[in-house]
């Protein structure tokens, strides 16, 4: 079920840009996150809390 909603996503994201695809990504992340017990919600929501830039300067130091 997991996956399916995944290629949805991408499917509908299709003609999106990186950026809103993440925001999606990571604001669907962040709903998982209200699921789960205090002690792992807060690992969870620090997990997502990294901002497109930040994770874009990441990736592309990583991509060099």
């Amino acid at each position: 079920m997991k996956y399916i909603l995944i290629i949805i996503s991408f499917t509908l994201l299709h003609g999106c840009s990186s950026r809103q695809v993440y925001d999606s990504l990571h604001n669907n992340q962040k709903i998982r996150c209200q699921s789960l017990p205090p002690a792992q919600y807060s690992e969870c929501m620090e997990r997502v809390s990294t901002s497109y830039d930040k994770h874009t300067r990441e990736r592309n130091e990583v991509v060099k």
